[in-house]
């Protein structure tokens, strides 16, 4: 079995007297149920977040149900558009199946929010009260950068 290894270096690890202001959200927390990473359950620190494996361990895995839970499938160019999405829609239904992440996520004005979503399904966004949000956020108030490195 391959290991994954996540290295997530906090800014609190810096030595910096105040922390920065957020110009984008970040994300906090992703958990998966069912499929390839079964039980994977990673915080993540506001910061740098690396993942380090070999082949087959699931780091481009990790990175494509992000997309997949946020709702970011990859824009290439408009010649690769439709096969990196045939791609992308096809690491999803054979590393997930018919299991679901999760991701909790922190806005720049400090307000968390929990999206959940099955392969074949919309996302469904909770705020930190348990009460369902208009998925138009996805699009609106998260300012993730998820490269994709699919190919």
């Amino acid at each position: 079995m391959a290991v994954l290894i996540i290295l997530s270096v906090g800014l609190n690890n810096r030595k910096v007297v105040h922390r920065r202001d957020h110009e984008s959200s970040y994300v906090r927390r992703m958990t998966v149920t069912g499929g390839f990473l079964d039980g994977f359950d990673v915080r993540f620190e506001d910061g740098l977040v690396c993942f380090i494996g070999p082949r087959g361990s699931g780091k481009t895995t990790v990175q494509e149900l992000l997309r997949f839970a946020l709702d970011m499938p990859p824009e290439d160019g408009c010649d690769n558009r439709q096969k990196s999405r045939k791609r992308f829609e096809s690491l999803i239904d054979v590393n997930l199946g018919n299991g679901t992440v999760e991701v909790e996520f922190e806005t720049k004005d400090k307000t968390i929010y929990k999206i959940q979503r099955s392969n074949g399904d919309l996302p469904i966004v909770i705020d930190d009260n348990g009460e369902p949000v208009n998925t138009t956020i996805l699009k609106n108030r998260i300012q993730i950068d998820a490269p994709s490195s699919a190919k």
